[in-house]
């Protein structure tokens, strides 16, 4: 066993003492050199989506909050290895580390399509102030992403590179 692979199960018991909810799903390969790993870290705990970020970041260096994408010359596809953790009881949706880059800045009415609410009689439209936030939803047959808002609380998918 490798001194990184030691280390990590260290981390590992220290944090299952601290967090019963705190579980490793495993590993994929990164196409680095040196060859490196990226570890997946599931947390059951519910937050909001800045708690969740804190969260990661705070469990150690090389932790943050997930970013499930696949990069050029990957071996290992992280969506394909999430997917596969359904059957281990990774279910449920998981902040991951995407948010909307535009938040709305307007609304329609329901029952007028494609009418803008405006300014009307004095009172002004203030744009939300807060944004979406993204979520990796793992379910049986058809795991997904979505934007939940920020202030939810929800379960957190963590990363960590060694």
């Amino acid at each position: 066993m490798t001194a990184k692979r030691v280390s990590l199960l260290l981390q590992f018991i220290a944090l299952a003492a601290v967090a019963d909810a705190w579980i490793l799903l495993g590993s994929i390969n990164l196409p680095t050199t040196p060859a490196t790993k990226k570890y997946y870290w599931a947390d059951s705990t519910a937050r909001n989506w800045t708690d969740s970020v804190a969260f990661c970041t705070a469990q150690g260096a090389g932790y943050a909050i997930a970013e499930v994408k696949t990069m050029k010359n990957q071996v290992d596809d992280p969506l394909a290895f999430l997917k596969s953790k359904y059957s281990d009881g990774f279910t449920g949706s998981h902040w991951i580390g995407a948010v909307t880059s535009d938040p709305p800045v307007s609304m329609t009415w329901v029952n007028i399509p494609k009418s803008i609410v405006q300014d009307y009689a004095g009172i002004d439209w203030k744009p939300p102030t807060y944004g979406f936030c993204g979520a990796y939803s793992s379910e049986k047959d058809t795991p997904y992403f979505h934007a939940l808002h920020c202030d939810l609380r929800n379960k957190v998918l963590c990363e960590q590179i060694v």
